[in-house]
């Protein structure tokens, strides 16, 4: 982020590009997003024959962007959008998390089969789910409110009524 900060510094004057806007509103398809890169990261961990690289695409795909944003929009000093790619950062990480840890259980490389007694695990993986959807909460009034207003949805795929 410091280095986003920086070259928001360094170019003074400019707006906030429309990428960078995207990235302060987060929407469904950054959930899917960020669900998918950690499943595949988590599932090329998981294959030592598989490319290590896969694991670090997949998951800058969901962090880099929204970590960046957030920087030039400090660096602006546009307080709500800073705020928004934050909100976005957190729950891509929280997606990351959540995503790895299903996918390790489906490949059955679960923590409880070889530590039964760590059952404070389930109470992390609980806490994390509270928090994605508590996360995604405001992301879906966003979506609804948009559609209530009678404005076309272009932060996801929906089907025309």
């Amino acid at each position: 982020m410091a280095i986003s900060v920086a070259i928001g510094f360094i170019t003074p004057g400019a707006e906030l590009t429309p990428e960078i806007v995207a990235r302060t509103e987060p929407n469904i398809l950054d959930l899917l997003i960020a669900l998918f890169s950690g499943a595949a990261a988590a599932y090329a961990i998981a294959r030592p024959s598989l490319a290590g690289t896969i694991a670090g695409v997949a998951i800058a795909t969901a962090l880099v962007p929204p970590l960046c944003s957030s920087g030039i929009a400090l660096s602006y000093f546009q307080f709500p959008e800073f705020i928004g790619a934050l909100f976005l950062l957190l729950a891509n990480v929280v997606a990351i998390i959540l995503a790895a840890a299903a996918t390790f259980r489906a490949m059955g490389l679960g923590v409880f089969n070889v530590a039964p007694k760590r059952f404070w695990v389930r109470h992390v993986v609980t806490g994390f789910n509270g928090l994605h959807i508590g996360l995604h909460d405001p992301a879906w009034d966003h979506l609804h409110a948009a559609g209530s207003r009678g404005e076309k949805c272009t932060a996801c795929v929906c089907r025309d009524e």
